[in-house]
């Protein structure tokens, strides 16, 4: 499914983001906490390609069992588009690095 540009272990990266907290400034509630993670910003063109895929597939099964198309159902699919270019893009961009 294509390299990742960067590996990082999922619970370590729930764990940076369960447990970063930043001190409440730039709100006006001071109670309100920021939530902030350090965490890698690592994604691999091939899962993004492949959501893509299962999200197409997953409307075009709905549609296909309800027998009606709906506005929402070509707006999902147009995320599917979205996810599958971004995702060929990404693995363009890992053999190009």
């Amino acid at each position: 499914m294509g390299s990742p540009v960067c590996a990082q272990s999922l619970s370590v990266t729930g764990c940076q983001v369960l447990f970063h907290v930043k001190a409440p400034t730039g709100t006006s509630d001071a109670g309100v906490p920021m939530f902030d993670p350090n965490v890698n910003r690592c994604v691999s063109g091939g899962w993004v390609t492949f959501q893509g895929c299962v999200l197409g597939g997953w409307i075009t099964v709905e549609v296909i069992m309800i027998r009606a198309a709906v506005w929402p159902h070509y707006v999902y699919w147009a995320v599917a588009l979205v996810l599958v270019a971004s995702g060929l893009a990404l693995m363009r961009g890992d053999r190009t690095a």
